[in-house]
């Protein structure tokens, strides 16, 4: 690099400084520039003042701790769910533990040949009386169709049957 070329990059960097320095005084900040470690002749700012935000979450109309209280915390005693509805067997909505899984294999224990994954939820779905995650379906039978003892065989991508003893 020529001395001529540096200097060039030296004024551009420095230019854009002195605009970020300007820009700031218009918005009523405070700006001040440091030196870098190395004492270099290139000046970085540093601005202290007021943040302005933006963006669906930047303004909640209540505070961040009521917001995420039932999700960290859940249900007060004399906290009421506002008109939730419940899908499940508890208040808060979740099942009790086994659940899921006692009707998966009920439903494949009653079934003659291998399943889709879609038609195994449905049926839990049916005998459970509400909705089950695709995810919790599909999780069960991936970890328990491996493993030292398997209870599923998945004959190829989606289908799934049982394993007679």
């Amino acid at each position: 690099m020529t001395p001529e070329a540096g200097n060039t990059a030296l004024t551009r960097r420095t230019s854009r400084v002195v605009i970020l320095l300007q820009r700031a005084a218009e918005n009523g900040l405070e700006a001040t520039t440091s030196r870098r470690e190395d004492q270099s002749r290139v000046r970085e700012p540093t601005f202290c003042g007021v943040m302005g935000l933006r963006g669906q979450f930047s303004n909640p109309p209540r505070l961040l701790s009521d917001l995420l209280s039932h999700s960290l915390t859940g249900l007060d005693k004399d906290q009421d769910l506002g008109g939730v509805r419940t899908t499940a067997g508890r208040p808060d909505g979740r099942r009790k533990f086994g659940t899921v899984s006692g009707a998966i294999l009920h439903v494949l224990s009653q079934a003659h040949d291998e399943m889709r994954v879609k038609a195994i939820r449905d049926e839990v779905e049916r005998l459970l009386g509400g909705t089950v995650s695709r995810f919790s379906v599909s999780d069960y039978l991936l970890t328990r169709s491996s493993g030292p003892r398997p209870l599923f065989e998945r004959t190829r991508h989606g289908h799934y049957r049982i394993l007679r003893p």
